[in-house]
């Protein structure tokens, strides 16, 4: 995404907005860049049709979430079909979220998580709809990866793959999950930090109803001290599972990338040999 084509179109759509340098500031997600502007504020552009239509729908939604949260959110003072606008949040993200700074996690998840945007009737009024649609939605997933990512693996790893992932969606067939406001791809890369401590989170492209384990999955050395601080219980079974799904969503992209079928392979074998111990 050109800078400079950003630029032009922050200008004429905000004529207002005096401003000198826009630069990239991350180009590496899937469904979204972003662009700095004077060290001081940040361009979030959706890449795709989807994208645009939940960054209409996020932005507000953060705006009633922001007085509820104890941490940092970011709030959109200019607003388009295009992009939206927000002051860049103090902190840097880090390459883990440690140990210390995992209860802070587990009380902004506690929040996010007891978060309802509806009036009447009562959240849980709306919890079998929600429920159903994620079920669809990781049905589907399993489809693609039963197309895209199984046929890469020896035929013995495909069928353990095959079991463990339809061993999941037989269990929600069962005791479908809770559901709650979930951030969808919290990690260390979205949550910032100033001298050690937690002080905001980004990163709100996966924002939906879903399951609250999910939030859990990628914290790492966090995990535990943000359990303990979440104050509920945590499907364990649920954690690990969603934790070990994570890279097939890279190799799935991937594929749709047209990444050689060697390399696919050798990605998959990774996986495969990551997995064998939570498949068993």
């Amino acid at each position: 995404m050109d800078p400079h084509c950003v630029a032009q179109r922050c200008r004429e759509t905000w004529p207002d907005w005096t401003f000198s340098v826009l630069e990239p500031f991350s180009d590496a997600g899937w469904d979204y860049a972003v662009f700095q502007v004077d060290g001081a504020w940040l361009v979030r552009v959706p890449r795709t049709a989807p994208a645009r239509t939940h960054l209409a729908w996020e932005m507000p939604v953060l705006d009633r979430l922001a007085p509820t949260l104890p941490l940092a959110v970011p709030h959109y003072v200019r607003r388009a079909r295009w992009a939206g606008v927000y002051r860049r949040l103090p902190g840097a993200a880090g390459p883990s979220c440690p140990p210390q700074a995992g209860a802070a996690v587990g009380r902004w998840l506690a929040a996010l998580h007891a978060a309802a945007l509806e009036g009447p009737p009562s959240p849980a009024a709306h919890e079998p709809r929600r429920q159903r649609r994620w079920q669809r939605r990781f049905a589907k997933l399993g489809a693609r990866l039963e197309a895209f990512a199984w046929p890469h693996l020896s035929a013995a790893a495909a069928r353990e793959a095959q079991r463990w992932y339809r061993s999941r969606l037989a269990a929600w067939e069962r005791e479908p999950p809770p559901m709650a406001l979930i951030h969808g791809d919290l990690a260390p890369e979205h949550l910032l930090a100033v001298d050690g401590r937690i002080t905001g989170v980004i990163d709100f492209g996966d924002l939906t109803y879903g399951d609250p384990a999910l939030d859990f999955a990628g914290l790492g050395a966090g995990e535990p001290a943000a359990r303990a601080a979440y104050g509920a219980p945590v499907d364990d079974e649920a954690v690990a599972f969603y934790r070990r799904l994570a890279p097939l969503y890279g190799v799935l992209r991937r594929v749709s990338q047209g990444e050689s079928p060697g390399r696919v392979e050798a990605l998959m074998a990774d996986w495969a040999r990551g997995a064998r111990d939570t498949m068993g």
